[in-house]
């Protein structure tokens, strides 16, 4: 749960920071609103927001490795790397079901008739 919250933040971050621009969006607020924001919320969208989201997504990640999945291992008669292997098959079989999708170009973008 916490990885999705983590993960959906920091790509905000990304879009609001790098896409759309954070100074775009800072002008538009400070047209809209009674307290102003400065030129510091640039830097905390684009930079220190998501250097931090980065920092506590690693750091979890890190010590669901270490220390298994909520502290306990996921040795299974030896196998001590399987958090690693099952996170290389996830990532494995969702990029390879992206790229299918995107190869095969078919997005259901039929006509619906009325």
């Amino acid at each position: 749960f916490s990885y999705g919250l983590l993960i959906t933040g920091l790509a905000e971050c990304i879009l609001i920071g790098w896409v759309f621009g954070a100074s775009k969006l800072r002008e538009i607020i400070n047209d809209n609103s009674t307290l102003p924001i400065g030129a510091w919320w640039d830097a905390l969208i684009r930079v220190i927001v998501p250097l931090i989201l980065i920092v506590l997504l690693g750091w979890g990640i890190v010590g669901e490795v270490i220390d298994g999945v909520y502290g306990h291992d996921f040795t299974v008669e030896g196998i001590v790397g399987l958090p690693l292997i099952s996170l290389a098959l996830w990532l494995a079989f969702t990029v390879g079901i992206g790229l299918w999708l995107t190869l095969r170009g078919d997005y259901g973008d039929e006509e619906v008739s009325a």
